[in-house]
């Protein structure tokens, strides 16, 4: 008897820690949610056309979005603890679109920034490739990305990846590469 009661207890110790050891992991993408999980967000904006939250921070975002939502594990600057927006369009019946906005703010003031933004719905991509506004057309971790260079400081990168659209917009004051910095930065997306 004793030797079942210990084996019992065993056994709730060693689930209980797996259990723990999960934690929000994107390994396992059964952990997605279906749709936002809106009881976890403060309106902060709200009309008949869309729904804005208040900020929430990375592991929040990561939490409620029914997508998979990577990001960037490495910038070429040091920046503060980014805040996340996240937007969803109304009146559509097909899905719940959402727009998700991360700003990272360089750490010193200077003017360094990276806007990362990712929507489960055609933005503005299918625009650009129509309508070819973009500088140049590169390969981003196998999947075709549009660059355009907006002035010697600041750029734009998009493309898709599964169910999102993509984009990276990097400002930098001190006039460095853009482009190679936003490769750099979408090949360092991670979950």
């Amino acid at each position: 008897m004793k030797r079942l009661k210990s084996s019992f207890i065993c056994m709730v110790i060693i689930v209980m820690t797996a259990c723990s050891l999960q934690g929000n992991s994107y390994d396992d993408t059964s952990q997605i949610p279906k749709s936002l999980l809106v009881q976890k967000l403060k309106i902060q904006n709200e009309n008949k056309e869309f729904t804005t939250y208040e900020p929430v921070n990375l592991e929040t975002a990561k939490e409620v979005l029914p997508f998979l939502y990577r990001t960037p594990n490495k910038l070429p600057f040091k920046y503060v603890d980014p805040k996340v927006t996240i937007d969803v369009l109304k009146n559509i019946q097909d899905q719940e679109k959402i727009k998700v906005s991360t700003t990272f703010s360089s750490k010193d003031g200077i003017g360094e920034s990276l806007v990362y933004e990712v929507t489960n719905y055609n933005f503005t991509l299918d625009l650009i490739i129509k309508n070819q506004t973009y500088d140049k057309k590169l390969k981003i971790n196998g999947q075709e990305a549009y660059f355009s260079q907006y002035n010697e400081s600041s750029g734009r990168l998009q493309w898709r990846d599964e169910d999102t659209e993509i984009s990276l917009e990097y400002n930098n004051l001190s006039k460095g590469n853009v482009q190679k910095e936003l490769v750099k930065v979408a090949k360092y997306l991670t979950n």
